[in-house]
């Protein structure tokens, strides 16, 4: 890792997996508390499209699950839905037809 700056107690430097990973150990440990939820609660998923002809990826998408809810990470800034996940379709909540009124 490439230090920018260094003092006692303090190191600023280049993007450090051993220190994401004790990050998300201590918030994971903290939410689960917070919430009553347990590492059971909570999961990853991806999603790959492949090109027919070549088997090569075309693109994809990755995801986590928190107690239902789905994040998608988006760079600067996540994207984050604040939707209960039904567990299958015939209890998700379901839309109007369109023009229907109150």
């Amino acid at each position: 890792m490439k230090h920018d700056h260094e003092e006692p107690g303090l190191t600023v430097g280049d993007r450090d997996p051993d220190l994401t990973k004790l990050l998300d150990r201590g918030l994971d440990a903290y939410n689960c508390v917070a919430t009553g939820t347990t590492a059971a609660d909570r999961g990853e998923l991806s999603v790959r499209a492949r090109d027919p002809e070549t088997g090569e990826t075309a693109g994809g998408l990755t995801a986590w699950s928190w107690d239902g809810l789905l994040g998608i990470p988006g760079g600067a800034e996540d994207v984050h839905f604040h939707k209960r996940l039904a567990p299958d379709a015939s209890q998700a909540p379901r839309r109007p037809p369109a023009g229907a009124g109150p």
